[in-house]
């Protein structure tokens, strides 16, 4: 079993990363999600039922592919292809870190939600700095989307 841990690691460290996260959330979100809200669930005909069932698993899916995907190439990968382009001087990636990542904080809305994504931010900048690419940036993103949503799932 380790050996073939070892080889998919490494031949495809993202695929890894993405399904080794969601198969267990999803077993996790039917058992502890789903089964304690049957009481609500008695009193839902079968098209609301169908309806709920449909509309937590869109907003699970986008919350945690959607968003990550889509906020990380225009933050990560347009806007920081455009002021790399605009910071070519000395240290300028580190401008770029810290332009892309204050502007991804600032499109979080209210005051307590940008102070809590700003060290993902920074830390996401870091990642596209360190690593030339985009994609690591997206893995780390859904990662921390997944623990928000079981947090909030929790509580």
């Amino acid at each position: 079993m380790i050996s073939w841990l070892n080889k998919q690691a490494k031949n495809s460290p993202y695929k890894l990363a993405i399904f080794g996260t969601l198969i267990p959330f999803w077993i996790w979100y039917g058992f502890i999600e789903v089964l304690p809200h049957l009481s609500y669930v008695a009193g839902m005909t079968p098209i609301q039922l169908y309806f709920a069932i449909c509309m937590k698993a869109y907003y699970s899916c986008d919350t945690l592919v959607g968003v990550p995907v889509v906020e990380e190439l225009v933050f990560r990968g347009l806007l920081w292809w455009f002021f790399s382009k605009i910071f070519r001087f000395n240290g300028g990636g580190v401008a770029t870190l810290f332009v892309t990542s204050i502007m991804f904080a600032l499109i979080h809305s209210d005051l307590a939600h940008i102070m809590r994504v700003m060290p993902l931010s920074f830390f996401l900048g870091y990642l596209r700095l360190k690593t030339g690419s985009v994609r690591p940036c997206i893995v780390a993103h859904m990662t921390w989307n997944l623990s928000c949503l079981v947090n909030a799932m929790a509580f």
